[in-house]
């Protein structure tokens, strides 16, 4: 038998895979979390966390370090109908004493990635890994390159944590062929939105062209993100900039939000967001967070579901 070089593998450093390193790691398992990424980085993410993330979150003991880094308390979430109706959902109501949180997947992950390492993890960032090692029918590791090293690692577990493009599901051929919703987010960060307080706010825009959700975050901040159908940003005659603002103005109560704002920095999307995979479990494997299964933003849940 090949010498092993970790207990678990783990490939993806967002929220699903640097809580399942640093669990795992805190156990005395040795752990080896490799992300092409170097952190901190931004990340197309409605950058929303629900109570019941939030919630988690605390339990982790994270709580103080989330205040720290200036997370935004969210006592409820505002939903703007095409016709100009609203629905407040009044997060208080539903779980006395919970309430949703918006802090930037920069801040948030790389304050779960160090965790994952005080744990004893060893993170190696800007490690590529470029497929899964497969022997007798079991998964066996991977393999990747490291400061332009390339490599296999082996481990009897393997965790696929790399979102909904994740190399793990594809060189496994798990990912299921979804026919909706073919949609695309398209999110940027904003200073200046007025009128937000402690509510976030979705904006369902006419004539079934999306919808838009804004969530305060740190040092007043707040993530504007616009879902629509996929086919509409592949066609678009103009620029993306030009696509996204447009598709903003064409929701007046959003407009009105963002009227003196200003942009700041560059937008991220990702898309189509329809995605499942047909195992999450198998010999020598697991899949978590977007890689088992990337949910539409609307419901708010991503995050939760990866730390769960």
């Amino acid at each position: 038998m090949p010498e092993l070089d970790a207990d678990v593998i783990v490939v993806g450093g967002g929220p699903a895979g640097s809580v399942s390193a640093w669990l795992l790691a805190e156990r005395g398992h040795r752990v080896l979390l490799l992300d092409k990424a170097r952190f901190p980085r931004h990340k197309a993410c409605s950058e929303y966390v629900n109570p019941a993330g939030a919630r988690l979150l605390s339990e982790l003991g994270l709580a103080g370090d989330l205040q720290t880094l200036g997370a935004h308390r969210m006592e409820a979430m505002l939903i703007h109908a095409p016709g100009g109706c609203r629905f407040l959902a009044d997060f208080a109501i539903a779980d006395p004493g919970n309430a949703a949180i918006g802090l930037s997947r920069y801040r948030l992950d790389s304050l779960l990635l160090d965790r994952a390492r005080e744990a004893g993890a060893e993170v190696h960032e800007g490690a590529h890994v470029r497929d899964v090692l497969v022997a007798d029918g079991a998964v066996q590791g991977v393999e990747c390159t490291i400061d332009g090293v390339r490599m296999s690692l082996r481990a009897p577990l393997t965790i696929g944590a790399d979102g909904r493009y994740g190399v793990v599901t594809r060189a496994l051929r798990l990912d299921v062929p979804l026919r909706w919703p073919r949609r695309t987010g398209l999110v940027a960060h904003y200073r200046g939105v007025t009128g937000l307080g402690s509510w976030g706010e979705m904006h369902i825009a006419p004539h079934r062209r999306g919808y838009a959700g804004l969530a305060p975050l740190e040092e007043g901040l707040t993530n504007v993100a616009f879902v629509t159908a996929s086919a509409a940003v592949a066609d678009r005659p103009g620029s993306l900039e030009a696509y996204f603002a447009e598709g903003l103005s064409g929701i007046p109560a959003l407009a009105s939000r963002l009227a003196g704002a200003e942009r700041v920095g560059g937008i991220r999307g990702i898309g189509p967001m329809a995605h499942r995979a047909r195992r999450v479990i198998g010999d020598g494997f697991v899949l978590v967070g977007d890689a088992a299964s990337f949910l539409d933003p609307f419901t708010g849940e991503g995050v939760y579901e990866a730390l769960r």
